[in-house]
C-alpha cells in the first residue's frame, strides 16, 4: 500500500467486481411460406394460375413488410442494448468524492472552506458528507479538559488554514471553559437537515455553518434551539426541523455515518476519500489546501 499522503495516494479498500448484464433477443427469423400447387398432375387453369400468381404478389408484399419490422425490431433492440451498456459504462466511470469529519474537529473547521471548494469545482463527481463521531461516550466532557492544548493549537490551525476563531469561542476556551464537547448533537442536527434536504452540497454548506457556529460564535455543541435557528437561516422549516431532529430514523442515520468512518478505516479527520471504478482513494488525511486535493484527484483519475 501506498503511504497517504496529499501527494500520493493510498488504496484503502476494493468492493468485489461486479458483472455487467447485458441482454440479447434473436430478431432474424425464418420465414417461409407455401406457393407450389398441391396437386402436381393437373395443369391449372389460366384464371387459376393469374389469381395464383395475384395471391403471390400480395404474398411477396406482405413477407417484404413483415421482413422490414423484423429488422425494424432487431435494430431498436441493439441500439438499446448499446444504450445499456454505455449507461453501465458511465456508471462505472463515475466519481463520488466522500468527506468525513467531525463538527468538533478544529481542523475540520480551516478545511471547510476548502472542501467546499474543491466540491463546487468538481459537478462530475457526486458528494457524500460522514460525520465521524469524535467526542462520543467517555470523550464527552468540559472544554477545560482539553484546554490547555487548545489555547496553543488553534493558532496552528489559523495560521495553516486562514481562518480565525471567533472572540466568543476564545472567550470560552480561555475563560472557565464549561462549554460541553460532544459530537452527537451537532452531528444529528446534520443529519436532520439531510433528512429535509438531502442535497449533499447544501449537507456540505451546513456543515460548514455548524463549525462556524461553534468555533467562531462560541455555541455550545448541546445548545439544539441554535441548532434549530441556523436550520432557519439556511431556509428549513423550524417545526420540521424539530421533528426530523428528534425522529428515531434522524439517529438512526447518524449512528450509520459513526458506522461508516469505522467501516472506512478513518482514524483522523478530516479525511477525504473518491470512490472511482470501484476503488477507494484516500486523496487527503488531515488538513490538505486546493492544489493537494486536485494534485491527488489526478493521480485518482490516472490510475
Amino acid at each position: 500500500m501506498k503511504k497517504a499522503t496529499t501527494d500520493s495516494i493510498r488504496f484503502i479498500t476494493r468492493k468485489n467486481p461486479s458483472h455487467s448484464t447485458g441482454f440479447f433477443i434473436p430478431w432474424v427469423w425464418e420465414i417461409t411460406a407455401p406457393f407450389a400447387p398441391k396437386n402436381h398432375n393437373k395443369t391449372p387453369h389460366l384464371p387459376l394460375i393469374v389469381a395464383k400468381l395475384s395471391n403471390f404478389q400480395s404474398e411477396i408484399h406482405a413477407m417484404r413488410r413483415f421482413t422490414c419490422s423484423i429488422l425494424a425490431v432487431g435494430f431498436m433492440f441493439f441500439a438499446l442494448r448499446a444504450d445499456g451498456q454505455q449507461a453501465q459504462s458511465n456508471r462505472e466511470e463515475a466519481m463520488k468524492l466522500i468527506y468525513v469529519f467531525d463538527p468538533l474537529c478544529g481542523w475540520c473547521y480551516g478545511f471547510s472552506h476548502v472542501i467546499t471548494e474543491f466540491a463546487d469545482a468538481h459537478p462530475e463527481m457526486d458528494v457524500e458528507v460522514v460525520a465521524g463521531g469524535m467526542v462520543l461516550g467517555e470523550r464527552v466532557g468540559p472544554l477545560a479538559d482539553i484546554a490547555p492544548y487548545l489555547r496553543g493549537a488553534y493558532k496552528n490551525v489559523e495560521e495553516r488554514t486562514g481562518v480565525t476563531f471567533g472572540e466568543a469561542y476564545l472567550n470560552e476556551l480561555f475563560g472557565e471553559a464549561t462549554m460541553t464537547m460532544d459530537s452527537e448533537p451537532p452531528s444529528r442536527a446534520l443529519a436532520a437537515f439531510r433528512a429535509i434536504n438531502p442535497n449533499e452540497h447544501a449537507v456540505l454548506r451546513f456543515a460548514s455553518v455548524i463549525q462556524k457556529a461553534i468555533y467562531y460564535d462560541g455555541v455550545a455543541p448541546r445548545d439544539v434551539s441554535a441548532w434549530v435557528a441556523l436550520a432557519v437561516q439556511n431556509g428549513l422549516d423550524a417545526r420540521a426541523f424539530e421533528a426530523a431532529y428528534n425522529d428515531l430514523a434522524t439517529e438512526k442515520a447518524m449512528l450509520s455515518g459513526f458506522g461508516k468512518s469505522d467501516a472506512l478505516g478513518v482514524t483522523g479527520f478530516p479525511t477525504v476519500v473518491v470512490a472511482h471504478n470501484e476503488q477507494l482513494y484516500a486523496i487527503a488525511r488531515g488538513y490538505a489546501d486546493l492544489a493537494a486535493l486536485e494534485r491527488a484527484l489526478a493521480q485518482v483519475k490516472a490510475e
